[in-house]
Parts: C-alpha cells; sequence; structure tokens
C-alpha cells in the first residue's frame, strides 16, 4: 500500500492537500456486481475455491489479531487473474484498540454487532463469511434486518429464538430436502454452523476446515482463472484499464493519472 500526496489547486483558486492510496488493481469487478447484479452463479467447485481463498484470508487476518468486521460480497473483489482480494478496511479492528470504529454491513454483519455488545471481533467474520457463502451459492441473503421487510425481519427472529425453525424455513427455499444431494445437505450444514446468531455456538476456523463441504474438490488457481472468464466473458482487462485511464486523465489531478499507468503497465510487478 503506498501513500502520495499532492497539492493541487482547486475550482476556488485555494491550494488542497490530497492523499492517495493505491492498492491491488482489481479489474474484474467484485462479488455483489457478480453474483447480485449480473446474476452470475458460481458450480460448488468454484465457489468451494473461492470460500478456501476467503478463509485463507481471514486466518492470515486474525493470525495478526486484525477483524476486518466488514466482510461482504461488496468488499471481495477479484484481481486480474480471479483471485479473491479482501479489501476496505477502513473499520477494522486491532485487538490492541479500545474503541470499535466498525458496525459493519446490514444483513452480512455478526448480531452482535447489530445490538453492539460485541466481544470477539474475529468470531464476527465468521458470521459474515457465512452469509457471503449462502448468498454466492444461492443469489439471496437468509433474513432481513430492516422491520418493513416483513418476511425477512422475521427470519432474523427466527435465527435469534428458533434456530431450528430458521434452518427448517431456509431448507424449505433452497429446495433441499432429505432426497437433496449429500453435497447440498453438507453446504447448509456448514452454513449453519457459521450462521448462528449466539457466537459461542459458532464454527471456529479449524472446524470449518474439517467439515465435509469444505473438504471437497477445488479448482487451481489457473483453472479457476479459465472458468470465471467464460462466465463473466466481460470487457477485456486492457479495455478496463484503457477506460480507467482515460477518465483519470480527464478528471483527477496529473499525479494520480501518471501512478495509475504506471502501476498498471509494463512496468508493474
Amino acid at each position: 500500500m503506498i501513500k502520495a500526496r499532492e497539492e493541487i489547486t482547486n475550482e476556488k483558486n485555494e491550494k488542497v492537500l490530497f492523499s492517495y492510496v493505491l492498492m491491488d488493481y482489481a479489474p474484474n469487478g467484485d462479488f455483489w456486481n457478480i453474483r447480485m447484479n449480473k446474476n452470475i452463479s458460481l458450480d460448488e467447485k468454484a465457489l468451494r475455491t473461492y470460500f478456501h481463498q476467503l478463509l485463507a484470508a481471514l486466518e492470515y487476518m486474525h493470525s495478526r489479531r486484525i477483524a476486518h468486521l466488514d466482510i461482504k460480497l461488496d468488499n471481495l473483489a477479484l484481481d486480474e487473474d480471479f483471485k479473491l482480494k479482501v479489501i476496505d478496511f477502513d473499520t477494522c479492528h486491532l485487538e490492541s484498540q479500545d474503541v470499535l470504529i466498525g458496525r459493519g454491513t446490514p444483513d452480512s454483519r455478526a448480531p452482535e454487532l447489530v445490538d453492539g455488545v460485541l466481544k470477539d471481533p474475529r468470531n464476527a467474520d465468521i458470521f459474515s463469511a457465512g452469509i457471503v457463502l449462502f448468498a454466492l451459492k444461492y443469489g439471496f441473503f437468509p433474513y432481513s434486518e430492516n422491520p418493513k421487510d416483513k418476511e425477512g425481519f422475521i427470519m432474523y427472529r427466527l435465527l435469534e429464538m428458533k434456530p431450528k425453525e430458521f434452518w427448517e424455513n431456509i431448507k424449505e427455499a433452497c429446495d433441499i430436502t432429505e432426497d437433496s444431494s449429500s453435497e447440498d445437505i453438507e453446504f447448509i450444514d456448514l452454513c449453519r454452523k457459521m450462521i448462528a446468531f449466539r457466537p459461542e455456538d459458532r464454527a471456529s476456523i479449524e472446524e470449518i476446515k474439517q467439515s465435509k463441504w469444505y473438504q471437497g474438490p477445488t479448482y487451481s488457481q489457473a483453472e479457476l482463472k479459465e472458468v470465471m472468464i467464460d462466465l463473466t466473458m466481460g470487457e477485456s482487462e486492457s479495455s478496463l484499464k484503457e477506460k480507467v485511464s482515460k477518465y483519470l486523465k480527464k478528471f483527477s489531478s496529473p499525479l494520480v493519472y501518471k501512478l495509475f499507468n504506471y502501476f498498471s503497465g509494463p512496468n508493474a510487478s
């Protein structure tokens, strides 16, 4: 991560100091755009591969005593090789901090963030990862925190007060019966262990790794890239870079334009 500072003159002829943060280039969008906007479904193997990448990222963050606290589809971006990148750390929590900055995002955050009784920030990331996993597979969220969404809000209260009934309703919504594939049943079982209202009932990262669904087959990164290119069939990376470059040349400062072209061009490592 690089910070660059530049003084520019605004339209009022005032000198203003700007700070820029340059991060890894992620030209292939995020999972909200892919799953919710474009309604692109991942096959089970691709879904599991991305979940492995997300869990590895969480495991690393947690080992460094960092909790993200805003894991959601929008914050999972894809780089030029379609590898998952966790972004948006502005509300993350360091174990040494006394003050909690972030409250997460509705419908993706752990209940203890909603109620303001968070005790284990890293445990809250597990809950959010479970929501992400569920939404990626089924294309909808298992509940809503918004009382105006009556059915969704009832599901949220069921998760708190009658979790067994909640998961029965989820199985019905997802058309999962005793005759469903073992893979589907194992998937819902993993989600149930992660999306537990009470933090103490949630699976740990090690327990998640021991689950049957998690231990299923995955793609290599090269195979995953091929699958995702076929699925998305979007603009090429070079086309996107060209559009961004033109936009920055027109609307940003000369420094930002030069830095973008340097780090996204042949000089980029």
